[in-house]
């Protein structure tokens, strides 16, 4: 039988931690940081935040779980209003930022936010989102908060399958428009937990 473990992600878990950001982003990172000539793109600079201490990205922010001891899944969380920067902010060209900006004003006052959940495709079906989630939600507890908030967009039915059965409601929806770069349908969702 597999062994999952949550543990605190390490400087060392940086390039499985940035592929996950990555991957969880839903192909917004590749809109906007790829395809720019002469600049670095979005590994790169996912990298660059997470191997930083005092971005939202960051390691030290991240749960992350090991199947059979090796990486499979992490979570970027921490309180919604008092996140540092990302991190990425200076390399965000201004067409890409304004046609991302809606996603990035929704949010929840006064919760824990959970800004990134991923597990790798070998890894599914071992629980491990489910126990990320539970994990946050016991440290949310721990530090006083009476909600998870998170995003997600509204096309991604497994992430939101998930998010449901863990207790999660739609509070709100924003629409983001079309781009073939971020083919992405029915814009995103804002989704809070009770604890």
């Amino acid at each position: 039988m597999s062994e999952v473990i949550i543990r605190p992600a390490r400087p060392t878990d940086a390039p499985v931690l940035a592929a996950l950001d990555i991957l969880a982003g839903g192909g917004v990172y590749e809109f906007i940081y790829d395809d720019r000539p002469g600049e670095p793109g979005a590994a790169q600079l996912m990298l660059q935040a997470v191997l930083s201490a005092d971005t939202a990205l960051s390691w030290n922010r991240v749960l992350i779980a090991e199947l059979d001891g090796n990486p499979a899944g992490a979570v970027t969380n921490q309180p919604y209003d008092a996140q540092p920067p990302s991190g990425l902010e200076a390399s965000v060209p201004a067409d890409r930022a304004a046609h991302v900006a809606p996603i990035q004003a929704m949010g929840r006052p006064g919760s824990w936010f959970i800004n990134m959940l991923a597990v790798g495709a070998m890894a599914s079906g071992h629980g491990i989102g489910r126990g990320l989630i539970e994990a946050v939600a016991d440290k949310a507890r721990g530090e006083g908060f009476a909600e998870l908030s998170l995003r997600v967009f509204a096309d991604n039915a497994p992430a939101i399958g998930l998010y449901r059965k863990t207790g999660f409601e739609t509070v709100a929806s924003v629409e983001i428009p079309h781009h073939p770069r971020l083919p992405r349908e029915g814009g995103v969702l804002l989704m809070v937990r009770e604890l």
